[in-house]
C-alpha cells in the first residue's frame, strides 16, 4: 500500500509531533514556547510533511518582505534517506515563492553533509560562515542563500 504523502501549513495542533522530531534531531532543540511563538506569528510560515496523516517532518521560516530566513527543517529519523527532506523542501520553497519570497537563507552545521547536499541540490549557494554558531558542539554554521529572479 502506497503512503499518502502531502504537505500542509502547520498548526498549533501539530506542535507535540513537531517537538518530538525536533528533540530527536537536534542537540539544542527549540523550546515549546519558541515554536508556539513562531506558529502564532504572522511573520512566520511553517509546513509539515505527512505520510498517511502522520507528521514525519516540518520546515519553517521567518518572513520579512521578500526574504525568508529558514530556521527549522527536520525529518523524523525513521523516515530519513528516502527523499522526504527533498520533497518537503521543494514544496516549502515553492510555497515561500508564492508568498512573494525572492531570496531565502539558512544556516547548516558544517559537518551535516546530508543537509548540505540537499540544500546545494535545491540551488542554495554557500556565502558565509559563522564561527562556533553551534556552541554546544563547537561547530561552525555555513550560511547558504537561494535567490529567484534578478537580484
Amino acid at each position: 500500500m502506497d503512503l499518502l504523502k502531502k504537505t500542509r501549513t502547520a498548526t498549533l495542533e501539530d506542535l507535540d509531533r513537531m517537538l518530538s522530531i525536533e528533540e530527536a534531531t537536534f542537540s539544542s532543540p527549540w523550546s515549546r514556547r519558541s515554536f508556539e511563538l513562531e506558529l502564532k506569528s504572522p511573520l512566520s510560515y511553517y509546513e509539515v510533511l505527512t505520510l498517511s496523516d502522520q507528521i514525519v517532518g516540518y520546515a519553517g521560516a521567518y518572513l520579512l518582505e521578500d526574504e525568508a530566513h529558514i530556521g527549522n527543517v527536520a525529518i523524523d529519523e525513521d523516515f530519513r534517506g528516502n527523499g522526504y527532506g527533498s520533497y518537503l523542501m521543494k514544496h516549502f520553497l515553492f510555497s515561500l515563492y508564492e508568498r512573494g519570497v525572492r531570496k531565502a537563507t539558512l544556516e547548516v552545521r558544517e559537518d551535516n553533509a546530508v543537509a548540505i547536499a540537499l540544500y546545494e541540490s535545491l540551488g542554495f549557494i554557500l556565502e558565509g560562515r559563522r564561527k562556533n554558531y553551534y556552541n554546544d558542539v563547537k561547530k561552525d554554521a555555513l550560511i547558504y542563500w537561494r535567490r529567484w529572479g534578478n537580484d
